[in-house]
């Protein structure tokens, strides 16, 4: 079934589970789901992207975790998008890149140490 029409999240959802490689079986699974029938609803804009499962659906459908919180929260939440756009900093894709590359290096062990940082600070300094 097509997503609702003017529902942007629907549709964005949509999108991505189309051009996955992953059933909507293992989507829905992966965001705890026991059966597809909830992510399908979510899909269709028949039940509402509950904001506990952006992260672990961001993750599943492989796309950017804020960009996907965003756009629920401007979609559900008008005032609260506009609080956290009106205050919060926005990043340049260039910070954005190194603050991934960052997650990259601390994901395994989950902190940076100090040698991490004095060769991730000389890397960006060259």
């Amino acid at each position: 079934m097509v997503a609702k029409k003017g529902n942007r999240i629907s549709a964005f959802i949509e999108g991505l589970i189309l051009t996955s490689p992953k059933s909507q079986t293992q989507i829905a699974s992966e965001i705890g789901y026991e059966n597809a029938n909830n992510l399908s609803n979510i899909k269709t804009g028949r039940l509402p992207m509950p904001l506990e499962k952006v992260s672990l659906l961001a993750e599943a459908l492989g796309t950017d975790e804020t960009r996907f919180m965003m756009l629920v929260l401007e979609e559900r939440y008008p005032v609260i998008h506009q609080f956290i756009k009106n205050n919060l900093p926005s990043l340049s894709e260039e910070e954005r890149q190194i603050i991934n590359a960052l997650r990259d290096v601390t994901k395994s062990s989950g902190t940076l140490t100090d040698e991490k940082l004095k060769k991730i600070l000389a890397a960006i300094e060259s």
